[in-house]
């Protein structure tokens, strides 16, 4: 007999009283194909940038989601639109504005451990990107973050604002 797929539970439920069911999404009640649900996640807030919070409508032509562009223990940097990938010793090893990587000089500037101390690596200007859903929020904000530098008059906002609103529009 296999046990991989059946449900267990410690109680009686009546289920004519439920009116929704939600899960965990680490694998622990359903196996899924995580790129579907990322790319779900990554439309479906476009839409919401678009429909609830004012954005452009050229948010909803953006090319499609890339699931292997970025990977779990990343930071965002809000403040400056960037996504950063330090080492144990918060050194930033590469950093992209959008997705144009800075180059050695520019990193060495913005992070350099002489001016910008270990524990300002938190919130409010920085988020790590623990989860794996929290993937689609980057490969979006990376998006943004282009598209106001191309076209700062149609995208007001500061980096910082645009980032709550991604977090915004996916949860």
């Amino acid at each position: 007999e296999d046990r991989r797929y059946e449900i267990f539970c410690n109680r009686n439920l009546k289920m004519s009283k439920i009116t929704a069911v939600g899960f965990d999404m680490d694998y622990t009640l359903s196996d899924y194909i995580p790129e579907t649900f990322e790319t779900l996640a990554y439309e479906g807030a476009k839409k919401r940038l678009v429909k609830s919070l004012g954005y452009p409508e050229e948010v909803l032509s953006l090319p499609n989601y890339d699931s292997k562009r970025f990977v779990r223990g990343l930071v965002v940097d809000k403040k400056r639109g960037n996504i950063i990938k330090m080492d144990r010793h918060r050194y930033v090893k590469l950093a992209c504005h959008g997705f144009r990587t800075l180059t050695k000089e520019e990193r060495d500037e913005l992070y350099n451990p002489s001016t910008i101390s270990w524990e300002s690596y938190g919130e409010p200007d920085f988020s790590v990107l623990d989860t794996l859903f929290s993937l689609p929020d980057a490969f979006l904000f990376s998006q943004l973050v282009e598209m106001k530098d191309s076209h700062p008059a149609k995208f007001p906002n500061s980096y910082m604002q645009i980032y709550a609103d991604v977090r915004k529009s996916v949860d």
